[in-house]
């Protein structure tokens, strides 16, 4: 067991109203990590955040910031920060002058607000910008303005809701890499609300995945993606193919047999047991596709409907009779004389490795609790 906890919530539940927003959550976050509440509109992410900083109360539930119990305890007197979407810059005043604001609501003398706002500019590197107001910024400077009046504070942890939700594609990705390397180099606990699967995939440590207030699953980037527990967690997080279909005894090992048209064979160890309905999740890289002959095709065979170039990738969309369509995706370093592209139109036949084949309960949304 880690020898601390920055944030626990054990039990948490939100009401507003009739309508839960929170339901039973139980989370310990590690100190110095980055920590991820990811899940769709309305799922309770942003409602959890508030309840750590105070904005919100629980209805139930207890929630402790570095081991002390902070039911009843306003914001202002909790050791935590929060950043959010839209900066809430003072826009009279300038960088210099945002950064130094929480410490000079504290009394802080004011050689060390100097020295500790020289300190936090040069951090998020904007030296030499002191001077400036926010209209003067970019939106990417505008940010680093917001984290350095939140880190200047030095909190226990930091809150961010949706950070980087303002920003383009290009420098939200760059930002992604430069927060994450902002947090290891303070080492102060993060946690970070977010719908964006790449970017919680990018930067984090932990990642507790949410759906109507409940939780998911939680884990690592590895585990979530390639382990996912849940259909909504393999659907949510990337694209799945799904196959529904009943565990059945065949020779050489347990099979699933899919709307009786196609049998899948189940990796090991898979736990699954005959009779037993289950859903077969697959992503759409692990699957391969090889042209065949018509006249003589063999196991799984389609026709490709489409293919879509994305720059690294290609998506191949392909009908199956009786199943459907089914998305594969190939890297486009891969293809080659020796693997051509395919055309819509062509056959192929479709394969992937055993160990692919993620097993998913049939019904129910089940909350796996994880220290982390």
């Amino acid at each position: 067991m880690p020898e601390s906890w920055d944030v626990e919530l054990q039990g948490v539940t939100k009401y507003f109203g009739s309508v839960v927003a929170v339901e039973g959550l139980t989370l310990r976050i590690q100190s110095g990590q980055f920590y991820s509440l990811l899940g769709p509109s309305g799922c309770g992410k942003t409602t959890t955040l508030r309840m750590i900083a105070g904005f919100e109360h629980p209805s139930q539930g207890i929630i402790r910031i570095a081991g002390q119990d902070v039911l009843g305890i306003p914001p202002y007197r909790r050791n935590v920060n929060m950043v959010f979407q839209h900066y809430a810059l003072f826009p009279h005043m300038s960088v210099e002058e945002n950064v130094a604001y929480g410490l000079k609501q504290k009394k802080v003398s004011v050689p060390e607000i100097a020295r500790r706002v020289q300190q936090a500019l040069a951090m998020v590197q904007l030296t030499g910008l002191e001077r400036r107001r926010p209209h003067e910024l970019s939106g990417g400077q505008q940010q680093r303005v917001a984290l350095a009046r939140a880190l200047i504070n030095r909190p226990t942890v930091l809150l961010l809701d949706e950070p980087l939700g303002a920003l383009d594609q290009k420098l939200r990705k760059a930002m992604q890499l430069e927060l994450k390397s902002l947090q290891r180099t303070v080492g102060i606990t993060f946690i970070y609300v977010t719908h964006d699967q790449e970017e919680a995939l990018t930067m984090s440590d932990y990642i507790a995945v949410m759906n109507a207030g409940r939780l998911e699953q939680l884990g690592t980037a590895i585990e979530v993606y390639e382990r996912p527990r849940t259909r909504f967690v393999a659907d949510f997080i990337g694209l799945s193919n799904f196959f529904r279909g009943e565990v059945i005894r065949s020779e050489g090992g347990l099979v699933v047999a899919v709307d009786r048209r196609m049998h899948l064979a189940l990796p090991p160890h898979s736990g699954a047991r005959p009779g037993q309905r289950i859903t077969v999740a697959v992503r759409p890289e692990k699957v391969r596709l090889a042209p065949v002959s018509s006249d003589a095709p063999s196991g799984l065979v389609g026709r490709v409907a489409s293919s879509t170039y994305l720059g690294e990738q290609t998506e191949y969309r392909v009908g199956v009779n009786g199943l459907g369509t089914i998305i594969a995706r190939r890297q486009n370093s891969e293809i080659d004389s020796a693997t051509p592209r395919l055309a819509a139109g062509e056959l192929v036949q479709l394969s992937w490795a055993l160990e692919s084949s993620l097993i998913l309960p049939e019904e129910g949304v089940a909350s796996h609790e994880r220290e982390g």
